[in-house]
């Protein structure tokens, strides 16, 4: 018989159903020898096509089938399938004709080096020189597709070693066990899981491919370990395994992306700022009792002079982020970022809010003068600022259409920016007014009078009041 008979006979031994491709010329012989076969042939519009479709055969049944391209660019259509087939584990045999040996060190028509190309994206190719092989070459490259992990493998059939008479009869098919674990392995393995805090069972395909899906589920179910799904599981994984795991890859993903959006939400607007948002507590407008701190970078405009306006931004964001973090330390939120300033807000109801407020600027200040050295060394410049705190009735309301915020307005807001304007001409830290005074009367905190003044936007004067040195 032909080589290319003796190539069939052999598919047919290895339970070959089904071959998909696109003929040519040089795969003349196989076509004459598949007539008389029990393999259906499935000629498809591209060779590619025909790769995808062996591909996902291969993983539905566990069983290899097969895709036949001619040489040169039938082969290159092929690859991508190929390819595929080998990266998704599924078992394929891709078959492509080649020229005749005798042409095959010119450059002939077509004739490419397909094995090389094959090589990086399959777990074995080879080509039929001798029809002598032709058993031993099928019977591996179904040993090798079939085994762990199973892939693609591809014979090359030139079209003059197809015409060879050869008597060699094909090699049977032999069930190989697939390896178990050294029992030793298996006894550390136990060990690690047992003294591991918080285990996760990383599961692929392979639970499907061995049928070790019940056993998983099983081993889940005693343990409490939790299971992500990796790569792209097979329907009947999922079916096994999600619902029934206390974790799952879509799962954790979801919930991941959802909190970190969440965080990033919380960042932008504040805690609470999203709990109003979500409840509409400000979509009509309230009157509520809010204490304000208005922070404002001193010297600014001489140190971005000094430093450029870029590395002045680096400078005005570390001394932002540092004041900031003392805010939302003692329960405030801050409400707006103006330049090189900040407004922070209390609710003045809750009880102990101004003392925090105050104690927030205290803790600011020492954060600085703690991180001198650093802000020094890195700008040349160390970072002191001017606040002003007041507290009272405010309107609170929803704003905004496509991008929503809430918005405070009252004269009081504006009696804190003033106060803020007062810190500097007294040469203060922090001056606040009688409202925060008698607040602070019974914590022990040490205060300071200053003078009656009238401020801007107010029509009866204010106590003035600062912390005692």
């Amino acid at each position: 018989m032909k080589t290319s008979d003796l190539l069939v006979r052999c598919l047919e031994q290895e339970g070959i159903e089904y071959i998909f491709g696109v003929p040519g010329e040089e795969n003349a012989d196989f076509m004459l020898s598949l007539e008389g076969s029990s393999i259906q042939f499935v000629l498809t519009r591209h060779e590619q096509g025909a790769a995808f479709m062996a591909e996902v055969y291969g993983r539905l049944t566990g069983n290899p089938a097969g895709c036949l391209g001619t040489l040169g660019p039938g082969a290159t259509n092929l690859l991508t399938g190929v390819a595929d087939a080998n990266m998704d584990r599924a078992p394929l045999l891709c078959i492509t004709g080649q020229g005749a040996t005798a042409r095959q060190h010119k450059e002939s028509h077509q004739i490419m080096d397909v094995v090389g190309m094959y090589e990086p994206v399959t777990k074995w190719a080879q080509t039929i020189y001798n029809a002598a092989t032709v058993a031993e070459v099928v019977r591996k490259a179904f040993k090798v597709a079939e085994a762990e992990k199973p892939g693609a493998t591809v014979i090359e059939l030139p079209e003059d070693v197809a015409k060879h008479m050869v008597d060699t009869p094909p090699l049977a098919p032999k069930m190989v066990r697939r390896p178990a674990a050294d029992h030793k392995a298996v006894a550390q393995a136990i060990d690690i899981i047992a003294g591991a805090s918080n285990p996760v069972i990383l599961a692929g395909n392979g639970c499907v491919r061995k049928r070790a899906s019940h056993q998983l589920r099983r081993f889940c179910d005693a343990t409490g370990i939790g299971v992500l799904l990796l790569f792209i599981p097979d329907p009947a994984l999922r079916d096994a395994i999600i619902g029934r795991m206390p974790l799952s890859l879509p799962a954790v993903f979801a919930i991941s992306v959802t909190i970190l959006l969440i965080l990033r939400v919380v960042s932008f607007i504040g805690a609470r700022n999203l709990l109003h948002l979500m409840t509409g507590r400000y979509q009509r407008p309230m009157v509520e009792d809010r204490a304000f701190l208005f922070i404002d970078l001193k010297d600014s405009t001489r140190i971005t002079e000094a430093l450029g306006v870029v590395r002045a931004r680096e400078f005005i964001s570390d001394f932002i982020f540092d004041v900031s973090k003392a805010i939302t330390d003692h329960r405030g939120d801050v409400y707006k970022f103006m330049g090189d300033g900040i407004i922070a807000v209390w609710q003045h109801q809750d009880k102990g809010a101004l003392t925090d407020a105050v104690a927030a600027v205290v803790a600011a200040e020492r954060t600085l003068t703690r991180r001198a050295d650093r802000y020094d060394n890195r700008f040349g410049h160390i970072p002191e600022f001017r606040a002003g705190l007041h507290a009272g009735e405010v309107i609170a309301s929803e704003q905004g259409d496509l991008r929503r915020s809430i918005e405070f307005n009252g004269d009081h807001i504006n009696i804190a920016a003033r106060l803020e304007q007062k810190a500097k001409e007294h040469g203060r830290t922090l001056v606040f007014s009688e409202v925060v005074a008698e607040a602070l009367h019974d914590t022990g905190v040490p205060t300071e009078s200053l003078d009656e003044e009238t401020v801007k936007g107010y029509s009866r004067p204010l106590r003035l009041y600062c912390l005692k040195v």
